[in-house]
């Protein structure tokens, strides 16, 4: 399928900004039963802290460095939208956005051109601004946003906030339907770890006994020593019955 001819420059970006492969899978998604959606109630993205507190990891990595160590630099283009699951873990990987006075003004537009023009233009940008705004919510959750580099600034982290928060007021946008939201499957990913009481207790483990070196080792002895000694006490038991020797 051939590139869109832009009317005007806010066209331009936006087609600049979705790339080609958005294209291939606006078409796969289109030719959908809708009633074969899966529906959940209540689905949205939740804040980058709570994430963070069942080890849901949030990594931004700079685009160039992405190019330039991709096989000598032959990769494929990436642009801010491309966010993917992580390989390694469980989480998402940003290409890193760089935010100043005018970033949240172009967002903003961009998200209206989607709007205005629902039956011929992608939503990426809309789900992808939904997702920023509804993760960076408060100024700890931009904080930490900006420690694991998936949003650079200068501003007031507070401020910031505000921005991501007011970006998507008055949007209309179905976070649940997957022809609309491409990053419907990471949502759900996501919400299930984040639900999950296991994941809650390994996180609550992780982030209150093993985050020292000392006490981790000291917990790992510890469970070692309880194991031989419940086990020493199963043979003794076991000795005096006479079912060993």
């Amino acid at each position: 399928m051939q590139m869109q001819t832009p009317s005007h420059l806010l066209h331009l970006l936006h087609i600049l900004l979705n790339g080609p492969q958005a294209v291939k899978q606006t078409l796969a998604t289109d030719g959908q039963d809708s009633t074969a959606i899966q529906i959940t109630r209540f689905l949205r993205w939740r804040p980058a802290k709570q994430y963070d507190m069942v080890c849901v990891n949030l990594t931004g990595v700079d685009l160039i460095s992405i190019v330039d160590g991709c096989h000598g630099g032959k990769c494929k283009a990436r642009s801010i939208l491309d966010v993917e699951p992580r390989r390694c873990d469980i989480g998402l990987e940003f290409p890193s956005l760089y935010l100043d006075s005018e970033t949240f003004c172009m967002l903003r537009n961009l998200i209206v051109l989607e709007q205005q023009n629902a039956n011929t233009l992608q939503h990426r940008v809309t789900a992808y601004c939904t997702l920023m705004s509804q993760l960076a919510s408060t100024a700890e959750d931009v904080q930490l946003l900006s420690q694991r580099r998936v949003a650079d600034h200068l501003m007031v982290h507070a401020d910031c906030a505000k921005h991501f928060t007011d970006l998507c007021s008055g949007v209309i946008f179905d976070i649940d339907d997957l022809t609309l939201n491409y990053l419907r499957d990471e949502c759900v990913t996501l919400d299930k770890r984040y639900r999950s009481p296991p994941f809650k207790w390994t996180a609550w483990m992780r982030r209150e006994y093993f985050r020292n070196p000392c006490v981790a080792v000291g917990s790992v002895i510890a469970i070692i020593i309880t194991a031989f000694a419940v086990l020493q006490a199963v043979y003794t038991v076991l000795k005096l019955k006479g079912k060993v020797k």
